[in-house]
């Protein structure tokens, strides 16, 4: 992707991922070092994006949608499963 960027905002993106381990440019590109614990940035993503019925379908095959509705499983439970059930990066890629 083109990104528009000049010296001091690439100083200022450097500095947030020194101090937090990552950045996010923009909506669909984040900066990371390698080994940082990305768990909480994608309980944020995930909260949006269930609420999407497009991410629903990516993120969800029809059998495990199916046994969430019949269980009457909480958005917040689905979050933590797909937490610890899939790679973040993969997680957050979509």
């Amino acid at each position: 992707t083109d990104l528009d960027l000049n010296i001091d905002a690439v100083e200022n993106l450097i500095q947030d991922v020194e101090e937090n381990g990552y950045c996010e440019i923009n909506d669909n590109t984040m900066i990371y070092i390698d080994g940082t614990n990305l768990k909480n940035i994608a309980i944020e993503k995930l909260e949006t994006m269930l609420d999407d019925s497009y991410y629903v379908d990516k993120i969800l095959d029809k059998d495990s949608l199916i046994e969430y509705f019949i269980n009457g499983t909480s958005k917040n439970e689905v979050i933590r499963e797909l937490v610890n059930g899939i790679e973040i990066e993969e997680l957050l890629d979509m």
